[in-house]
């Protein structure tokens, strides 16, 4: 080694200590008592501590490279930021709290736990905090220590959209967040089905292949069928959400595929196969979520419910699902980035299949949902659309939509779901029915009205579910 590169990694190994302190001193100078799910954010923070504590070891310094030790403390500062963003001061505590209780319903307290956080992205995201760590740990610490540092504890992070805070279609997304978890729990479940399902295509795939270039053909194949599987997951998660959102999921899927191309199959391609990302086009994807959850009896059902309302306008809500048309344009797949030399070949051989593709996927998401149906029956979506009505009725008044009436003064607290579906409804109604250019004022402050109303029922209906007049008494 010459004295420049010498002189180079003493900068860098002096770098990186103050590094470490300066993470230990943001990490303890976060305030507990503010955290809103107090457990799983201080798991995080403790990760994080132990991590550092090992880290700054002189044992374990020693033999780290500082290039590598510089960039992984680098790239520890986001997971930080999670904790930092995780407070009472930035989100909040009645939404994370609803949150919580639907996840430990499908997962219970003895699985993996998770804890939310801030993000300056439009909408929201779920990501594997220990699981990063770990990563990140990977290049500079023993597995041994890795392992005693995270030992089984499996946490998740779901970043919350500061940007849309009360953007009410992002709220029936958190379910489909809470998807991706639910395919690593059942992985082995969800997998089997997706190949099984997929054996008899995919071996089509690779025959094509192979008249296309015999000797790149296996390659290729572990890339094509990273993609099938990414796009199955995202399926998975839509139904999973479907299913326990209803409706509202359905709508806010809607609302997402503006502006957008609609027909599109999108794939992120990645030089390593389990990077690859890719996704189904929104059309398909409504038109899944449509026939599995029966938007169409939905609304038939719907039309005989609100027709008892005194309201004309009210009456004519339900009738939002037939105004949403989903196009029978031709779907292709693209593929980023244009510079990936397998890119051609890819597109090309999944675009010449994309019926059978279709097909396939329907026929996973038919056994997906009989698995989920069989696994949580009693937890998902049972909506009560005399409830809905009640609450459209509110929104119509300008009242919280948090009570539904029961002849009592207090009346019963609404479910997260129903306060979600009544207002989904009410709101697309609203953008639906003022088209013209002169309403563009009006249309701006009833849907914001709509969506703060929206935010404030979910937060005043926890607390009158959790907490009861009875209990306030004692």
């Amino acid at each position: 080694m010459n004295m420049d590169e010498s002189f180079e990694k003493a900068a860098i190994f002096s770098k990186s200590l103050a590094l470490i302190d300066k993470a230990e001193e943001r990490i303890l100078q976060i305030d507990d008592g503010l955290f809103p799910t107090t457990e799983t954010s201080e798991i995080a923070r403790e990760l994080l501590l132990s991590a550092l504590k090992k880290i700054k070891n002189l044992d374990s310094l020693r033999p780290m490279d500082p290039s590598v030790l510089y960039n992984r403390l680098i790239s520890i500062q986001s997971l930080i930021e999670n904790v930092e963003g995780s407070t009472i001061n930035h989100i909040s505590w009645p939404l994370v709290s609803y949150c919580n209780d639907l996840w430990d319903s499908f997962f219970g307290l003895s699985g993996p736990r998770i804890f939310y956080t801030l993000t300056h992205e439009h909408n929201y995201y779920i990501s594997p905090f220990s699981s990063q760590l770990a990563t990140l740990l990977s290049d500079i610490l023993p597995s041994v220590d890795i392992d005693n540092i995270i030992g089984n504890r499996k946490l998740y992070c779901l970043h919350l959209s500061s940007l849309e805070e009360t953007n009410l279609p992002l709220y029936a997304n958190i379910a489909h967040e809470f998807g991706h978890p639910l395919y690593n729990i059942h992985r082995d479940d969800f997998f089997n089905i997706w190949d099984k399902r997929f054996n008899d295509i995919h071996n089509n795939i690779f025959t094509l292949l192979e008249t296309l270039d015999k000797g790149q053909a296996p390659r290729l194949m572990v890339r094509i069928k990273a993609i099938t599987l990414s796009i199955a997951k995202e399926l998975l998660a839509d139904l999973f959400a479907a299913l326990v959102m209803g409706p509202a999921f359905f709508l806010s899927l809607f609302e997402m595929s503006w502006g957008g191309n609609s027909s599109t199959w999108p794939i992120l391609l990645s030089p390593i196969s389990y990077n690859i990302t890719a996704y189904p086009s929104f059309n398909f994807r409504l038109k899944c979520i449509r026939d599995f959850i029966n938007i169409g009896k939905f609304e038939e059902d719907a039309k005989k419910e609100f027709s008892k309302i005194n309201d004309t306008r009210l009456q004519k809500v339900s009738s939002v699902f037939s105004k949403i048309a989903i196009t029978d344009e031709t779907e292709r797949f693209l593929a980023r980035p244009e510079s990936d030399y397998d890119r051609p070949t890819i597109i090309g051989v999944l675009n010449e299949i994309m019926d059978k593709l279709k097909d396939s996927y329907n026929l996973f998401l038919e056994n997906c949902n009989g698995l989920i149906n069989r696994e949580y029956k009693d937890k998902l979506s049972s909506l009560n659309l005399h409830n809905i009505s009640e609450l459209l009725i509110r929104l119509e008044n300008d009242i919280l939509p948090n009570i539904i009436p029961d002849g009592t003064l207090l009346g019963n607290p609404a479910e997260f779901q129903t306060i979600l579906n009544s207002s989904a409804l009410y709101r697309l109604n609203i953008l639906l029915e003022e088209t013209n250019h002169e309403a563009i004022e009006k249309v701006s402050r009833n849907i914001e009205k709509i969506e703060r109303l929206t935010a404030k029922a979910l937060e005043v209906s926890y607390v009158q579910r959790k907490f009861s007049l009875r209990d306030v008494e004692r």
